[in-house]
């Protein structure tokens, strides 16, 4: 602790310097991709704090967040796994910034990857992750059929590969779904982002090295190319720093585009997706992300034509907001671009979202859920089956002012609010909402995942909602020792109907390790199987 005093501009931070401690420390939270900062605050004149992270204890560092007085805890958000962050906090007032803290160092965990190949036989899946204990032989991904029976195990990559995620998806002429497996060689050979394809057998069909090693944020999805293929998305934050970019590759690997987006000034939010916007020709790509140096704007999109050309900028929201994300909705013929986020500054009002055609024209912002609500999650969802289109979900946790715990918001895409339904209850955490078409009747239904983390503590846990906000069921899964949820729908006895699955990691009692339970919609049980080993 500092007790000496300096000037900035004239004005003396005796009191800031004096009072702050340099206490900092992080703890992975059981949510994904999430850290959680604590510091403790013996400052009595500071206007708040701002926090800063790097990727190494030696930086660069750059701002992602501030908070008001008195508050002493951060949640950093939207991470990808398996990742070193590092963290500093300062102090500051009107008469400046008090020195910083200690840097802290922290690496989010890995989760098992569970998703149903629609293209295999009917209640197959693939769940994957990566060994890290035990023999630590790195990314692997396991087949099971609709009995549970282990039909592949592959191990993919190499153990020197993080930041792993496994996709399904068609990325060649055939019928059949392969598998995408993704991630960043961060040490040995340290070569940087790379990806493979795999057949359902566990066959390698291609490896390709990608973007470049300076690349971080790295992600991978099917795109299509006039053929299916792959987008990697990344930003350059070393070497040259150009900021991000992506690549575009075909069914054989082959690269058919490298673009730089945005601008280099961009460097929190950053996100990037394909989609086939107007419904001719191939995917367009759609980037969005922070503009926090430089002009520092905030936040912005870019979508870029499938032949490569830019066809529109857009700055969104306004610069007060943050954890900014994208999503597409089908609207019907054509497909809107969807953006939200938290106003964190200014007015504080909350989450919102605004909603642009696919030429990048502005139709309409709306304020969602109230200004206590955290944990964001927007996404298009066809919850009325008869009117061609989808409504716009959002979904999220209200910490603040009546914490009365996890909602849903269900919007038409016009802009008319429809209902609001308080899930669950106030003792969940790690909430998960996502859509499903139980039935096949062609309207979505809407799917929260949570655990319970108090009061009863029976940890995770089910609801099912229909398009009219009913509550269809509702079941408590696994067993508390699970944490690191995932949920999705497969088809498990091939009659047309889907089935919920639950998958999670068993952290603590038996430490078990990963596993999934399939569920009728009415909260049957039927099946439960541990996958891979404890050591993943």
């Amino acid at each position: 602790m500092e007790t000496g005093s300096r000037k900035v501009n004239g004005r003396n931070l005796r009191f800031i310097v004096y009072f702050l401690f340099t206490l900092l420390w992080t703890s992975s939270v059981d949510a994904v991709s999430s850290l959680n900062l604590v510091w403790q605050d013996n400052s009595n004149n500071e206007e708040g704090f701002n926090i800063e992270r790097a990727t190494s204890i030696s930086g660069p560092f750059s701002k992602i967040g501030v908070v008001g007085p008195n508050v002493t805890t951060y949640m950093d958000t939207n991470l990808p796994e398996a990742t070193n962050f590092c963290y500093r906090v300062s102090a500051f007032s009107a008469a400046g910034v008090s020195p910083y803290t200690n840097v802290v160092c922290s690496v989010t965990k890995v989760t098992p990857a569970f998703g149903e190949p629609s293209g295999g036989t009917p209640g197959s899946f693939v769940t994957g992750s990566v060994e890290t204990r035990g023999l630590a032989r790195g990314p692997a991904f396991q087949l099971f059929n609709s009995s549970g029976a282990l039909q592949t195990t592959q191990f993919v990559l190499n153990p020197d590969f993080r930041e792993v995620s496994f996709r399904l998806g068609n990325f060649d002429a055939d019928a059949a779904e392969e598998v995408l497996i993704g991630g960043r060689e961060t040490s040995g050979l340290m070569r940087g982002p790379a990806y493979q394809i795999f057949d359902l057998d566990g066959t390698l069909r291609l490896t390709r090295f990608v973007l470049n090693p300076d690349f971080i944020d790295v992600s991978f999805s099917p795109f299509n190319v006039g053929s299916n293929g792959v987008l990697v998305c990344g930003r350059e934050a070393s070497g040259l720093s150009r900021g991000p970019a992506y690549q575009a590759f075909d069914s054989d690997g082959n690269v058919v585009r490298t673009q730089f987006m945005l601008n280099p000034d961009f460097t929190e939010d950053n996100s990037c997706t394909g989609a086939n916007l107007n419904e001719v020709g191939g995917d367009t790509v759609i980037a969005g992300g922070r503009e926090v140096t430089g002009l520092a704007r905030g936040p912005a999109i870019q979508v870029f034509g499938s032949d490569g050309s830019l066809l529109f900028t857009r700055f969104v929201l306004n610069p007060n907001f943050r954890e900014m994300k994208v999503a597409v909705v089908d609207v019907g013929g054509s497909k809107n671009v969807v953006v939200y986020g938290l106003e964190t500054a200014g007015t504080l009002r909350g989450p919102a979202y605004q909603s642009f055609d696919f030429n990048g024209n502005f139709l309409l912002t709306r304020f969602v859920l109230d200004s206590g609500f955290t944990d964001v999650q927007v996404f298009g969802a066809n919850t009325a089956g008869a009117i061609a289109g989808e409504e716009i979900v959002a979904g999220g946790i209200e910490t603040r002012g009546l914490a009365r715990g996890p909602a849903i918001q269900v919007w038409d895409k016009n802009g008319n609010h429809l209902f609001t339904r308080f899930v669950l209850n106030p003792d969940f955490t790690d909430v998960v909402f996502t859509k499903i078409d139980i039935n096949n009747d062609g309207a979505d239904e809407i799917l929260v995942v949570g655990r319970e983390t108090g009061g009863l503590q029976r940890g995770p846990a089910f609801e099912l909602w229909d398009g009219n906000g009913n509550l269809l069921g509702g079941q408590f899964v696994l067993n508390p020792d699970f944490t690191n949820l995932k949920a999705f729908a497969v088809d498990h006895n091939g009659d047309g109907d889907k089935e919920i699955v639950i998958g999670g990691i068993e952290t603590k009692g038996l430490l078990r390790g990963p596993a999934y339970q399939i569920f009728e919609s009415n909260g049957i049980l039927l099946q439960t199987q541990f996958v891979l080993n404890p050591d993943f």
